[in-house]
């Protein structure tokens, strides 16, 4: 069974707006993305899986093999749901267009109880070692752009944890006193071994410098830790205090 490979990332696939996959050389599907190549990964996954949603496009893959997805525009999404809907009234409905429904507002939204039994579903459920080694392979070279990481950046820039935001980190990190497993210590242990006589670059020891210089120090009876200033006015409302070394009150 050949392997179906998705188009590379890159600026455009990476982007958001209409598409149509081909399933044969006659059958088609359409419809909206925010992230091109993220949609048509999890069409793909789905329809490998023989789990997809939509049994038209389920039965044309098994028969066919064949996933070549084509971007038709690449839109901002206040404007991807009325493109959608001009598609969907040309070709809904035509021999062999698979998709089920002649409007875009379609499950939209799933309703509460919806998403608690697909959570319930997933609960539990392990990759294939192939489907690891494939999403693996698919990321590689992968990098995010420059405007991407821009606006990332500007959403992120003065943004606060709330207060329980903060309290759920700190019970979740298993840097709060949560030990290790063997397994995870092993694994580091052997990282470690691997990088035994290894020299960073100049670049790489300014890159990490100026990371841990954002982190700040905190003690408390005898512990000290490295953690971010967000982290540090929670330990501080705890009784911790700020420096490498525990001064009793």
């Amino acid at each position: 069974m050949r392997e179906i490979q998705l188009p590379p990332l890159s600026a455009i696939t990476s982007q958001g707006g209409i598409y149509v996959v081909w399933l044969s050389d006659s059958h088609y599907y359409g419809g909206r993305a925010i992230n091109f190549r993220a949609r048509w990964r999890r069409h793909l996954t789905q329809l490998e899986q023989g789990k997809h949603l939509n049994k038209h496009m389920q039965a044309v893959f098994n028969k066919y093999r064949e996933f070549s997805p084509e971007i038709l525009s690449v839109l901002p999404l206040k404007e991807q749901i009325q493109a959608e809907e001009a598609w969907l009234a040309e070709h809904f409905g035509k021999k062999d267009c698979l998709n089920l429904s002649r409007s875009a507002r379609n499950n939209t939204h799933l309703s509460p109880e919806a998403r608690r039994k697909i959570s319930l579903k997933n609960k539990g459920r392990k990759q294939s070692i192939d489907s690891i080694r494939r999403s693996s392979e698919s990321r590689k070279g992968m990098r995010m752009p420059e405007e991407t990481r821009r606006k990332l950046s500007e959403i992120q820039t003065g943004k606060k944890h709330s207060k329980e935001a903060r309290e759920n980190m700190s019970k979740s990190s298993f840097l709060r006193g949560k030990p290790i497993s063997n397994k995870l210590r092993s694994a580091i242990v052997e990282s470690n071994q691997r990088r035994k006589g290894e020299k960073r670059s100049s670049e790489l020891k300014a890159h990490i410098s100026s990371i841990m210089s954002r982190f700040v120090w905190v003690c408390h009876e005898g512990q000290c830790r490295r953690v971010l200033p967000s982290e540090s006015e929670l330990l501080l409302e705890q009784g911790w205090q700020k420096g490498r070394k525990y001064k009793p009150c």
